[in-house]
Order: structure tokens, then C-alpha cells, then sequence
């Protein structure tokens, strides 16, 4: 059962040459819902992103990745395959946390 703050592979071949990870947002608390809020990772390496603020940079087995806030959206929780997790970097929880109260309260 996939657990706030892990991250996947995006296994989409439509969408994972841009991002090619997705980061669970969703607390465990709402497990019991049918879809998971999730945000994609894009590699720094792929994208300049001015506004640091709203899209924190993750390390993730060694490279590191923007947390692309402003394209949040939902998965179906059954389409998450336990194949594709990766790691979970719930260490990172307060510049997420920060980045996604910015962009909803420009605070």
C-alpha cells in the first residue's frame, strides 16, 4: 500500500519521458480512498525551474529532482504498482509541505 511521501516510477509511456517519478502526497490516514493526490518529479538535469519556492529539489539515489507542485493531480490508488516504488524521502516532508502552502497561500 503506497505511504505518504514514497516515490514511484512512472511506468506511463505517455508521460514518463517528462516525469519519469511521482511522489505520493496523500496522508495514510485517507487509505481507505480509491485515489492517491500525487505529484510528478521532474530530473533537474531535464528542466530549469525558476520558482525553487513552489518546486523543492528532492535527492533521490543520487541525482536530484524537482518536486513539480503546480502539476499536482490524483492516480487511481489500484494503477500504483509496488514494482515501481522506489524510496520513500519523508525526510523532505517540510520543504514539500512548505512548497505546497506557498502555492496556496503565497505565504
Amino acid at each position: 500500500m503506497p505511504k505518504q511521501f514514497d516515490v514511484y516510477r512512472n511506468p506511463s509511456a505517455k508521460t514518463n519521458k517528462l516525469w519519469p517519478l511521482y511522489l505520493i502526497l496523500q496522508n495514510d490516514y485517507f487509505d481507505d480512498l480509491t485515489t492517491r493526490i500525487v505529484v510528478p518529479l521532474v530530473s533537474k538535469n531535464d528542466i530549469d525551474l525558476n520558482k525553487k519556492r513552489i518546486n523543492p529539489i528532492v535527492k533521490i539515489n543520487k541525482s536530484d529532482f524537482y518536486v513539480f507542485i503546480p502539476a499536482i493531480t490524483f492516480l487511481e490508488a489500484k494503477k500504483i504498482n509496488n514494482k515501481d516504488f522506489i524510496c520513500n524521502i519523508a525526510s523532505s516532508r517540510n520543504e514539500i509541505i512548505s512548497a505546497l502552502d506557498a502555492i496556496v497561500t503565497n505565504t
